[in-house]
């Protein structure tokens, strides 16, 4: 049997393919009077059977495949596992180690688009990487699962691209899970197919392609770690539930750029294809031109962490990243608080006009020009008959002054 979700009428419903073509299962419960769900997630959780396909085969007017719009098969799983460096070929593309158990990682639903679904290449980077893969969905629930028992617990198999930030990952490979996670960065689809359709899944042929061209294709009896052996492994770290989906690894990844056209093809099971495009926006990078850094902490020399750098470039210590992007974010707060404050502290006397007689600098982010606004001017009085705006301005300057002292702090910290 074959499910897939289809966009029709303004909302994603499921539906079954059968020979004659698509047909929705909305339309097999108005013909037969059924009450089968509607969504393809709810329906691995009920547990798919049989009766599914033999009621959609009694429905007419079938759709035809060529005259549908696909989405994602379901947009919410509980769990996407990806496996890095399965095939031997892929790890030798990336100069790295071959793993002697599953090198996983873990991706959220924000990822997921469906078939011609644009890819959308994220302005913090600048190489990013599309990988076929065959995917495994989990049909029943499963914790500690012996490997020769998975085929009960496996709903079917589908079509993934799975992408990466690959620049970002070569930063520092503990930037995995930041490189995998950007919106858009995981489609699957177009169809949910039934391991009694797969008549050998070690024999299937799974290939990255780009613009109509084959960039790299591999058997998955190649595979270091076979589906079945993942699905076990992966079931004796925490609990697999119904819709949840492994991504078994590619064969090879192919840059993408905008303009495009990245492919998953697997010989038998059919195709799943993605425009590429560049998200129109402005990176976090450009933090730094509002006086944020996030360079490194100073090290003094022969530090371990000092030692880290100097063998491996950016590499930091774990709780190193943590402290640095605290400050980044303590920062931002400060300053956005800071500059927030400014604008209440000069709208105020702006109702006064020139009888405020205190004078007003041009609002700045920098700790000094903060602090130089907590110093009251030297002579200046505030004239009788505005005494409710004196303490208004002292409570605001002190509050500044406040501002001011934590950014001083927080750059005693950083150096």
């Amino acid at each position: 049997m074959r499910l897939c979700t289809l966009r029709l009428d303004g909302t994603e419903t499921a539906a079954v393919v059968t020979d004659q073509g698509i047909v929705p299962v909305a339309r097999i419960n108005s013909y037969l009077g059924r009450a089968w769900s509607t969504d393809l997630y709810a329906l691995l959780r009920q547990g798919l059977t049989l009766n599914l396909l033999r009621d959609a085969e009694r429905t007419p007017d079938a759709l035809a495949p060529d005259a549908v719009h696909y989405a994602p098969l379901y947009r919410h799983p509980r769990k996407i596992w990806g496996i890095g460096l399965n095939y031997k070929d892929h790890a030798a593309d990336l100069s790295a180690p071959f793993p002697t158990e599953p090198a996983s990682f873990m991706k959220g639903d924000h990822t997921i688009i469906g078939p011609g679904d644009a890819i959308e290449l994220p302005p913090e980077s600048e190489r990013v990487t599309a990988e076929a893969e065959l995917g495994v969905i989990i049909g029943r629930e499963c914790r500690r699962v012996a490997e020769e028992d998975v085929p009960h617990y496996i709903a079917g198999y589908c079509l993934i691209t799975d992408m990466t930030a690959e620049d970002i990952l070569q930063r520092n490979p503990r930037f995995l899970t930041r490189a995998k996670n950007f919106d858009t960065f995981f489609s699957f689809g177009p169809e949910l197919i039934t391991p009694d359709e797969v008549l050998d899944v070690m024999r299937l042929r799974v290939g990255t392609w780009k613009n109509g061209a084959l960039h790299r294709e591999n058997v998955v009896a190649n595979m270091a770690f076979p589906p079945h052996y993942l699905v076990a492994f992966h079931s004796n770290v925490m609990t697999l539930y119904p819709g949840d989906i492994i991504s078994t690894g590619t064969p090879g990844a192919v840059v993408i750029e905008p303009g495009d056209i990245a492919e998953c093809r697997v010989e038998g099971l059919g195709s799943l294809a993605n425009p590429v495009r560049r998200r129109i926006g402005i990176g976090f990078s450009a933090l730094a031109s509002a006086g944020v850094s996030a360079r490194p902490r100073y090290q003094p020399p022969g530090s371990a962490a000092a030692f880290l750098q100097g063998a491996g470039g950016d590499q930091l210590e774990e709780e190193e990243q943590a402290d640095r992007d605290a400050d980044v974010k303590q920062q931002v707060a400060v300053r956005v608080s800071a500059t927030r404050e400014q604008h209440t502290l000069e709208e105020s006397c702006s109702d006064h006009g020139a009888e405020c007689g205190r004078p007003h600098q041009p609002r700045a982010l920098s700790p000094k020009v903060v602090q130089d606004r907590t110093r009251p001017a030297a002579g200046t009085q505030h004239p009788v008959g505005q005494a409710d705006h004196t303490e208004q301005h002292e409570r605001q300057q002190q509050h500044a002054a406040d501002i001011g002292e934590q950014i001083v702090r927080s750059a005693a910290r950083r150096r």
